[in-house]
């Protein structure tokens, strides 16, 4: 069964609570991922899964154009109105399905999937695609959660969820999943990609929040498979999972406690 967040209609819900809470947390990553692409001035890069520009508004300054895709017209309303902030005008915001580009083959030096990739329901679909839209040599970025278990910031949501849920269960990661990196390396292998690397990189957030309830709420709002399962219960349920949760976290929250994620970031260049 495809994942809920393999479809448009939960990220268009979350679209204004993903930008305020999520992208600045995730710009991190995005912030290492170029770095590790090495993109040119002349470059013209195509942003899959863009959601509200996390990645593509930090390419505008430093390459030719971005076409900045995503599957929810809510995320791509996000993106209109920082691109208008921003005064942009080299970044193309276009409602389009990952797994299908409307674009021509060989069309663009660069291609970037920030934690957008690894929910579609036919990665090696999302890859050929990827394939075929760069040029020979083009260079191909993408990136992955590890494992829950890696990450304190994640652990913490999982041990927060399942205290304050008698429904909410952790799934044991698949071996063969993309939170590892030889499973990472295999299919980008498989699909013919060359000079692959794949780095750890861990972040944490940006601004700690100062109390539990803050932390809940963006942790609530800022995530879809969150703000789906608030979806699905009725309000008086729903009250008292967040009741248990802000309990839970009040007494997890110690200034000591690092609240970090660890992602994993794939390079690779499409074969001359």
């Amino acid at each position: 069964m495809p994942s809920p967040l393999a479809s448009a209609e939960p990220w268009s819900l979350v679209s204004a609570g993903y930008t305020q809470f999520t992208q600045p947390f995730l710009a991190q990553y995005s912030e290492v991922a170029l770095e590790s692409l090495e993109l040119a001035t002349d470059d013209v890069v195509v942003d899959v899964a863009a959601g509200p520009g996390t990645t593509s508004l930090l390419m505008a300054p430093h390459v030719r154009e971005v076409h900045a895709i995503d599957f929810s017209p809510a995320m791509l309303d996000q993106l209109r109105q920082a691109i208008a902030r921003a005064g942009f005008d080299n970044v193309h915001p276009k409602l389009m399905n990952g797994q299908q580009l409307e674009y021509g083959s060989e069309m663009f030096d660069g291609y970037i999937s920030m934690f957008g990739l690894m929910f579609f329901p036919d990665f090696e679909r999302g890859l050929s695609e990827a394939l075929r839209v760069l040029k020979p040599g083009g260079k191909f970025c993408f990136s992955s959660w590890a494992p829950a278990a890696d990450s304190e910031l994640m652990a913490l949501l999982y041990d927060t969820l399942e205290h304050a849920s008698d429904t909410f269960k952790r799934e044991t990661p698949d071996p063969d999943s993309l939170m590892f990196e030889p499973a990472i390396r295999r299919r980008l292998e498989q699909a013919g990609m060359a000079r692959i690397e794949i780095e750890s990189c861990k972040r944490t957030l940006p601004e700690r929040p100062n109390a539990a309830r803050d932390f809940w709420l963006g942790a609530v709002e800022g995530s879809v498979p969150l703000v789906l399962m608030r979806s699905k219960m009725p309000a008086e349920a729903w009250a008292q999972v967040e009741e248990k949760a802000i309990a839970y976290l009040a007494s997890r929250l110690r200034p000591d406690l690092e609240l970090g994620s660890v992602a994993w970031i794939a390079t690779a260049r499409k074969p001359s």
